[in-house]
């Protein structure tokens, strides 16, 4: 995974800016192998979804939810990419969301996961 992302370099420091840059990288721009469609859901509360914007291309909706017992409202971002069978991008772009996360947006519980999509109209 070191090579399909700088950032994931053992001893690699990178800024925010750079974890955005190896985001929208990966997101937009994988490896020419990548030809599995996924989707990335990016769950922040309402307030910090302005940390995403930075996402070339991206759906975001409302949504409410629950975390030890308190309610509260969340913005879900989605954002459709190609990955590769071993899933590296996938992988790799989740390990630089907790690096961003850790870097620039703060949450305590990052909320971000994968999921394979079977039919789409966007290739």
């Amino acid at each position: 995974m070191r090579e399909i992302s700088k950032c994931l370099a053992t001893n690699h420091v990178c800024t925010g800016e750079d974890l955005k840059e190896e985001i929208n990288r990966l997101l937009f721009q994988p490896p020419s192998r990548a030809r599995d469609k996924e989707e990335l859901t990016i769950i922040v509360p309402k307030g910090k979804e302005h940390h995403y914007d930075f996402l070339k291309a991206y759906t975001k909706y409302d949504v409410l939810g629950s975390w030890r017992n308190l309610r509260e409202k969340n913005t879900a971002i989605n954002i459709q990419f190609h990955d590769t069978k071993e899933e590296e991008v996938g992988i790799a772009v989740i390990e630089l969301i907790k690096q961003y996360n850790a870097a620039v947006v703060g949450e305590e519980v990052p909320y971000a996961f994968t999921s394979p999509i079977e039919e789409s109209t966007i290739e």
